[in-house]
């Protein structure tokens, strides 16, 4: 009996600077925003601002609304949440679902702060 090799690919864990320089290269990057639409929206208690052209998906939702990223299945997409507690699920979510280029953004928008990046203000509209 042969064994077939299974391919397993991983989520890669990325900063939010690593973010930056790939998106200066290749603004067709996806960014998915995990969040609940209220924290998206600026409307939670606890928001932190949003990704220029982020798409947002609540990580509870992503399962039943996976088709609608269909067509950024081998588009590389960058997952972010507030504290990277929910996109390394939605991550690997992902990558279950045949996506083959999903990157996570370590500590979430809750650890960036537009002063000390000038990439966040190109990229990041923080909620005041």
């Amino acid at each position: 009996m042969d064994l077939i090799e299974k391919k397993f690919t991983a989520y890669k864990n990325l900063s939010f600077e690593e973010i930056c320089n790939r998106v200066s290269l290749n603004p067709l990057i996806v960014l998915l925003d995990v969040r609940s639409s209220s924290e998206f929206k600026g409307t939670a208690r606890n928001s932190f601002g949003i990704f220029n052209k982020a798409i947002n998906i609540d990580v509870r939702e992503l399962a039943d609304r996976i088709n609608e990223l269909e067509k950024y299945k081998t588009s590389e997409i960058i997952v972010y949440c507030s504290h990277s507690i929910r996109s390394p699920r939605a991550s690997s979510l992902l990558i279950q679902q045949g996506f083959t280029n999903v990157s996570n953004m370590t500590g979430g928008v809750s650890t960036l702060t537009v002063e000390n990046s000038q990439c966040a203000t190109r990229l990041f509209i923080p909620f005041k």
